[in-house]
């Protein structure tokens, strides 16, 4: 280590965590070791009787590496706990490696009776790891080793596979040897694959002793006795050099993450961290069991190995850890998968009691059979110690589970082998069994062997469980609660809901509910609802808003002992509605597998996908930078086609009925309905939909038939007193119910006509058709006039003939009698306009939305809505000017003129939105719109050009001009109408002054006396002047006129003409759009049009007054785009949705499976054709191979 970064790390300026912890945090880690942390020396010299040149104490070190104080003992006895000492430890920190593509690691060395839960710290909190799922313990051969590649490649991809999926920790010796090699190649392998933000953990425990230039791990300063306490080395150079002279010793594996290097006092000593080694993972299995809902449960994975392997295996045998034994890797493990096998085929062959004479015998050929194959793995001396441990291992077969790399297995399989093993040592312990298959997130486990049908949990068991699953996001294990019968009432308390939301992957993958609640605090129901009020644009309020939750809290107090019981844990269900809850919290966290989970359980189905998309639109509206909103976007689209598609299967069922789940009224969304929702979320492809389209003719119309020609509603609405005769109405033809039988309907004939009935009863009141009870009356004159003047069909005709006569009266005041002297006409104007402002006024306050300011917000965001406002403010402005008397201000009238003609235009823009509603204009406006915003950028592109050349091309013409406004006039002037034609070559080029003499320098005129001023042809200096003559300008005006007529022209048209390709196929969907709002905004217009339509807002005030005071007296407006339902009737609706739902879902799964299958069978067939291609091949090359016979043949002789 370098004094530099010596100084770093006390002066607290440097960073030394990888992870971007701040220096505090690395001094803390120093101080934490320092305090913790020791390593052992050995304090006196016992020489070792060997025959080296330099005598080596009984430690293994040299007499160089002991204390100069201390005298040499003669007693030939030597122990580390005698003859060694503590001191705080030196090596610690980073480690790089410099030639392994410059990797950090993290090390420390510990004293071998280092306690574990002190290193548990310094991992955990120190060096920032998390804790697992599963240790793996690799152990194995420390020497090098060969495997076949094959079974090298199979073991390295399935030990991955196995630590990814289920999130372990690798423990292996850590050295760049044996099995531990191959493991730190398959990790450098994963690492390249991946990269290093995806790297697993693997840590290594080695000995200290035994550690090839360990030397390198402590600092400079420390080891030269510069100073008297190691800081550690941040990092410290470490060489990976494996020299074949220095015996038992290895160099670190440069391919883990982490190092523990255990210290003893001695030197080339192997098996010193064995102790610690197994402490350590004992604290880490304890340690989870505090934390989590289940302990860490440890696996050993043996590869090759010798006779301390088996040793290793019987140990952890006996202290319940299962060990998977990778047959064909060598040597030990070979002979345990032998035992194994071979005692698995005995046993059950040995199930006879009667023949216990010849099961013995077969145990002892089989035991013979053992000896003869370690035989052949080890050395003669070695044979009975191994036999040994193999009896003990075979003894506990159970905690045993052989993985043969060389069978049919594939690297996949190795994480289910390790789950099989675990699950097989905990048959008694199902709940920690299906803990640790949830953790793995291994459903198919969970199926066949823990959760079968003779398995059942607690309620309070079962929804832990669940909980989990959500959290952790295990769809298919919370399908499989919910099939297994879950109760989501039952579950989904307060408390679990409130908890939901306060998990920290919860405020991760929704930042708006991160930013309503202040860091430390705790969200509550009223944060919910104000998130769900928020991302809905205020269209409804949520069942969590503050109200709801202390009404719900008053009738949760009222519960039944009985009810409470059930729900022991945070009280009842949040609402009547837990799937509902938990889709939202799925959407929120943009978790749509899961969402759609709960999207099966519940009801509602049409308004859930509408809802999700409205809710995921404004969160990305809302944060548009989140780096999350490329899902963002695909669950957005997700959600869109859902809602399409299952109301598109509904419409091809029902009619009727599909436009009923159009308007009826939602409770748990505050009364509004699903296609205010899919308006509010600009769900254009869903409001162009049959049904809806369907809704809106209808609407469009009122009671007059959907036959009637525009002829007849022409002439009707010029002689209104003729429409009952000349007209059709909807009473007079009958209702035609274009119903369809529902084919997955069984009920009675009876039900069916129930059903009918509340359809009819239904559909009358979503449309405007009245009841059979009313038919008689509604054959009146009189009504029929009435329903005539209430169709919005002739409230925008009438609209449209009075805005005419509005303009034509506008622009004969402004053309012919526009005086300082107000006139009658002028008066009627004015009023007029009056008029237009209450009008406005109250589509502000008939908005869906229940705040002033959102009212505003949900009208200054309609474009027509502005134009409008821009229309009265400037009509206002120009009046005020109009009133302000000549003698008080002489040019107010004129600006008043100006600006009621500028006005004027305005108004008469107005007019394209009653293109709106035409089949053809509409669309053409939607390109118009579209190519605005493209003009827009265009033109700031353009804007730079302009202003470059107009100032220097009159920068070299006229220079040293006075700064005034004229001077910008001219300047930019010039150069914006050489674009349309006017080049203005006489000028440029000087033939407009003839043959005048032209000064270079503008003000040299002034300083001429009579005789010179004419002479030189200045003429009048400001307003003749002569511009300079030079060749430069004629040169850059060609350019100019190049790249804005020839090049920015052409960029215009391109741009046009690629937005008109990309919304020519779109633009009859945002039509239908801008058609919804013209249909909603005419059927909630009064019946008088503007000037008459002051009366009906007199009326409409004073109806909301009466309301105000008696409700029951004046009912509300009853609107034809909401339909209130009973209860029942809304029962029968939602399930006749949740039929064609379970269609819609069928009908895409078969679609999907019949093109994976196609594309299979393209696959397969493609296959046989190259096959039958080979298949032709094969007899040329049989006689290609017998001419080279021959030829060989021929030429041998």
């Amino acid at each position: 280590m370098t004094s530099s970064a010596m100084t770093r790390v006390n002066d607290s300026t440097g960073t030394v965590d990888d992870d971007g912890d701040d220096s505090y945090a690395d001094l803390d880690i120093v101080k934490f070791v320092k305090e913790k942390f020791k390593k052992r020396t050995c304090k006196r010299f016992v020489p070792e009787s060997s025959n080296e040149a330099t005598p080596l104490c009984k430690c293994g070190y040299a007499i160089a590496n002991h204390p100069k104080d201390q005298e040499n003992a003669s007693a030939s006895e030597w122990t580390v706990k005698n003859d060694t000492e503590l001191s705080t430890t030196d090596a610690f920190g980073q480690a790089e490696f410099v030639i392994s593509g410059q990797k950090i690691c993290k090390y420390i060395r510990v004293d071998h009776k280092t306690k574990a839960e002190d290193l548990m710290t310094l991992m955990l909190k120190h060096w920032n790891m998390e804790l697992p799922n599963l240790l793996i313990s690799v152990t194995g051969g420390a020497q090098n080793f060969t495997m076949q590649p094959r079974l090298r490649d199979v073991f390295r991809q399935g030990l991955v596979k196995a630590a990814e999926s289920t999130h372990a920790w690798i423990i292996t010796g850590g050295t760049n040897t044996g099995v531990m090699k191959h493991v730190g190649e398959a990790l450098r392998d994963y690492t390249i694959k991946c990269g290093t933000r995806k790297q697993l953990v693997a840590l290594g425990i080695a000995t200290w002793g035994c550690i090839e230039n360990r030397d390198d791990l402590i600092p400079d300063e420390f080891k030269s006795g510069e100073s008297k306490e190691s800081n550690g080395c941040w990092p410290a150079s470490y060489k990976v050099i494996d020299s074949p002279e220095k015996k038992k010793e290895s160099p670190l594996d440069p391919n883990h993450t982490h190092f523990i290097l255990v210290d003893n006092g001695t030197q080339k000593q192997f098996g010193v961290e064995i102790e610690l080694r197994a402490r350590l993972e004992s604290a880490i299995s304890q340690k989870a069991s505090d934390e989590k809902s289940v302990s860490i449960p440890v696996v050993l994975v043996v590869l090759e190995g010798g006779p301390n392997t088996l040793e290793t295996v019987q140990k952890a045998i006996k202290q319940g850890t299962p060990a998977i034994i990778v047959a064909g890797s060598g040597r030990a493990a070979d002979v345990l998968a032998f035992a194994y096998e071979k005692y698995k085929e005995l046993k059950l062959d040995s199930k006879d009691e009667s023949k216990q004479s010849e099961t013995q015998e077969k145990l002892d050929r089989f035991w013979e059979e053992v000896t003869l194959e370690t035989k052949k793995k080890f050395r003669e001396g070695e044979i009975k110690k191994c036999v040994g441990y193999v009896q003990d291992c075979i003894a506990n077969m159970n905690y045993l589970t052989v993985f043969r790399l060389d069978s049919g297995y594939s690297a996949k399989d190795i994480d289910i082998t390790i789950l099989k093993a675990l699950l097989k040592v905990n048959q008694d312990k199902q709940l920690d069994n299906m803990r640790l298959a949830l953790a793995w997130d291994r459903v198919d486990i969970a199926k066949d062997e823990i959760y079968t049908e003779d398995v059942h949990f607690k309620d309070d068991e079962l929804h832990e469980l669940m909980y989990s699953a959500i959290v952790k996001d295990r769809v298919d294990f919370v399908k499989l609660f919910l099939d297994k019968g879950l109760n989501l009432k039952d579950f989904l308390t307060t408390k679990r809901f409130l908890n939901l939301y306060n998990e920290p992957l919860t405020s991760e993958r929704c930042r708006q509910l991160q930013k309503k609640t202040k860091k430390g605090r705790e969200i509550t129901m009223k944060d919910i609802g104000s998130l769900i009020k928020e991302l809905s644009g205020e269209l409804f309020e949520s069942n969590y808003s503050s109200d709801v939750t202390k009404n719900h809290s008053r009738n949760s107090k009222r519960v039944s002992t009985a009810l409470q019981q059930l729900n022991p844990i945070g009280g009842s269900c949040p609402s009547d509605e837990p799937s509902r809850d938990l889709f939202i919290w799925s959407v929120l966290t943009q978790r749509q597998k899961m969402a759609m989970a709960f999207w099966y359980e519940g009801r509602e189905d049409l308004a859930l996908a509408v809802v999700a998309h409205l809710l995921l639109s404004n969160m990305l509206l809302s944060d548009p930078d989140h780096e999350l909103n490329e899902e963002l976007s695909e669950q957005i689209n997700f959600y869109q086609e859902l809602g399409v598609g299952l109301l598109t299967e509904c419409h091809s069922s029902d009619q009727r009925k599909s436009i009923q789940l159009l308007v009826r009224e939602i409770p748990a969304f505050g009364r509004t309905t699903v296609l205010k929702m899919a308006v509010q979320a600009d769900n254009k492809s869903f409001v162009a939909l049959p049904s809806c389209q369907n809704l809106l003719t209808e609407a469009w119309t009122g009671k007059l038939g959907d036959d009637n020609h525009y002829v007849r509603l022409l002439l009707s609405t010029f002689l209104p007193f003729l429409a009952p005769v000349l007209l059709k109405f909807r009473e007079n033809e009958g209702r035609p119910t274009e119903r369809q039988t529902d084919p997955s309907s069984s009920a009675p004939a009876k039900r069916n006509s129930q059903a009918n009935l509340m359809n009819e009863r239904v559909t009358s009141e979503a449309i405007g058709v009245p009841s059979e009870s009313t038919q008689g009356s509604v054959a009146n004159y009189f009504q029929k006039i009435g329903s005539f003047f209430q169709a919005p069909v002739i409230k925008f005709c009438y609209n449209c003939m009075t805005y005419f006569a509005f303009l034509l009266l506008f622009g004969i005041i402004l053309l012919t009698d526009f005086y300082p002297h107000i006139s009658v006409k002028e008066c009627i104007l004015i009023a007029w306009v009056v008029t237009l402002i209450f009008e406005e006024i109250r589509q502000i306050a008939m908005d869906d939305a229940r705040h002033v300011v959102r009212k505003l917000y949900n009208y200054i965001t309609d474009i027509w809505n502005i134009m409008d406002v821009i229309t009265i403010v400037t009509f206002l402005a120009g009046m005020v000017l109009r009133f302000i008397p000549v003698s008080t201000c002489g040019q107010c009238f004129y600006a008043a003129r100006i600006i009621l003609a500028l006005n004027f235009m305005t108004f008469f823009f107005r007019i394209l939105h009653m293109f709106s509603i035409h089949r053809e204009l509409g669309p053409k406006l939607v390109m118009i719109g579209k190519m605005m915003i493209d003009l827009f950028y265009f033109m700031i592109i353009l804007l730079v050009f302009i202003a470059a050349y107009g100032i220097a091309s009159h920068v070299i013409l006229y220079p040293n001009q006075p700064l005034n406004i004229a001077l910008a006039r001219d300047v930019l002037s010039r150069s914006w109408w050489n674009i349309f034609g006017e080049l203005g070559i006489e000028e440029v080029s000087g033939e407009a002054c003839g043959n005048r003499t032209v000064l270079p320098y503008a003000e040299h005129c002034a300083s001429l006396d009579e005789e010179e001023f004419s002479s030189y042809g200045c003429g009048d200096f400001k307003e003749d002047q002569c511009p300079s003559i030079d060749w430069l300008v004629p040169i850059i005006l060609a350019i100019y006129v190049l790249i804005t007529n020839v090049l920015m022209l052409n960029l215009l048209i391109a741009m046009f003409s690629n937005t008109f390709s990309n919304i020519q196929g779109q633009t009859n969907v945002f039509w239908k759009m801008q058609r919804y709002h013209l249909v909603r905004e005419y059927e909630s217009r009064p019946m008088l049009p503007p000037p008459l339509i002051v009366l009906a807002h007199v009326y409409l005030f004073v109806r909301y007054v009466i309301r105000r005071h008696s409700p029951a007296r004046c009912p509300k407006y009853a609107s034809k785009f909401r339909l209130p339902l009973k209860v029942s009737e809304d029962k029968d609706l939602l399930n006749w949705e949740n039929v064609n739902a379970e269609e819609f879902l069928r009908k895409r799964d078969s679609a999907d499976t019949e093109t994976t299958e196609k594309t299979a069978s393209d696959r397969l067939e493609a296959i046989l054709r190259k096959v039958e291609e080979i298949a032709e091949k094969i007899p040329q090359l049989e006689n290609l191979e017998k001419r080279i016979e021959q030829l060989e043949t021929q030429l041998k002789k």
